[in-house]
């Protein structure tokens, strides 16, 4: 990681979870496209791509381009059979301030426990770092109790095990 040289690249060290050994040193190239074309340029070899999120605006434009991929690359675009508009509400407030401000984390706690009193449902919060997840985590057991089912990736149990209790 010292000594890498191409500019093309990250690289970084992964601990994983909080206090732990070091799992991985990790280079990941800034533009994917190269890289995976290099990988998936034999003539026999058949690819799809799927995922809830290779479209923008229904275009596959911003897609294509990432991963290296030519016009003439067929697509497919199929609903989703989610109602979004009866299963899911997205929040977002601008209120809590800066993210490193030290109250940005009680004043997100107290956002999370008012939607859950309010709406009694299951919620899934999207955070940037395992820090923050942390942090979260621990306002919000204090919030709700230690009885709430409140799962958290790395503290109460691994994305696959949190992924499988999801579906």
């Amino acid at each position: 990681v010292l000594r890498a040289g191409d500019d093309d690249w990250v690289y970084h060290l992964d601990f994983g979870a909080a206090d732990s050994a070091l799992s991985a040193i990790v280079a990941t190239p800034l533009e994917v496209g190269p890289a995976l074309q290099r990988l998936l340029s034999a003539p026999e070899r058949a690819v799809v791509y799927t995922s809830a999120t290779l479209l923008v605006e229904g275009d596959a434009a911003y897609t294509r381009r990432r991963l290296g991929l030519g016009s003439s690359v067929a697509q497919l675009a199929v609903e989703s059979p989610f109602d979004y508009a009866a299963q899911c509400t997205v929040v977002h407030t601008a209120s809590l301030g800066d993210y490193r401000d030290p109250e940005f984390v009680p004043g997100l706690a107290a956002v999370v426990e008012a939607l859950h009193r309010e709406t009694r449902r299951r919620m899934l919060v999207l955070l940037t770092s395992h820090t923050m997840l942390r942090a979260l985590h621990g306002e919000l057991v204090q919030r709700l109790g230690g009885k709430a089912p409140l799962l958290a990736q790395g503290i109460t149990a691994e994305r696959a095990t949190l992924a499988a209790r999801l579906t």
